[in-house]
């Protein structure tokens, strides 16, 4: 009687097989792993941009249109109450309180959510040329509150950040309604 060899892979084949296929299942997990990294930064540098280019809107918006503009403190929160003109006639008013809760790091206008990811907001009194008024000219509340309603350009300084992702935004105004 003759014995039948049969056919198939050896131990050492398939050792060797799937040594080969781990070294490319490994190499492939890698790169998806690096581009789930890049996607999570690139969501979180967008969601940041969107979040300063929304309060550079807000602010921009009124502080163009504003009559007065004041700035406050309440604990770490950060308060500016701004009056301004709603519409092209110039004779509806409306004031805001815009309110950078710190804890939170979000933007509140009259207490409604509406910007998150931002931790500082400053706005600067700037002088007829462009300059920034020197610090003893608004080193008190009451000053700042005086430069802040009488300039006619500010600069508005935005920090932004969320995660490892932050970013610094500014952008210089002129005042409409100032005579």
């Amino acid at each position: 009687m003759k014995l039948k060899r049969i056919k198939g892979y050896s131990l050492i084949e398939l050792v060797i097989v799937l040594g080969i296929i781990g070294i490319i299942l490994s190499s492939i997990s890698s790169f998806f792993i690096a581009n789930l990294k890049a996607s999570r930064r690139a969501d979180e540098q967008l969601e940041v941009q969107q979040q300063l280019q929304k309060t550079l809107s807000i602010f921009t918006d009124r502080i163009q249109n504003s009559i007065s503009i004041s700035y406050a403190e309440n604990g770490s929160d950060i308060i500016y109450i701004i009056e301004y003109l709603r519409d092209v006639n110039y004779t509806d008013t409306a004031t805001d309180q815009i309110k950078l809760s710190k804890a939170e790091n979000k933007i509140l206008v009259n207490s409604v959510d509406s910007a998150s990811c931002i931790r500082d907001i400053n706005i600067i009194p700037l002088d007829e040329a462009g300059s920034e008024l020197l610090a003893e000219e608004y080193n008190t509340i009451e000053k700042l509150n005086n430069q802040l309603s009488t300039a006619k350009m500010l600069k508005i300084q935005v920090l932004s950040q969320k995660g490892n992702t932050q970013q610094n935004v500014s952008t210089i105004l002129f005042r409409r309604n100032l005579y």
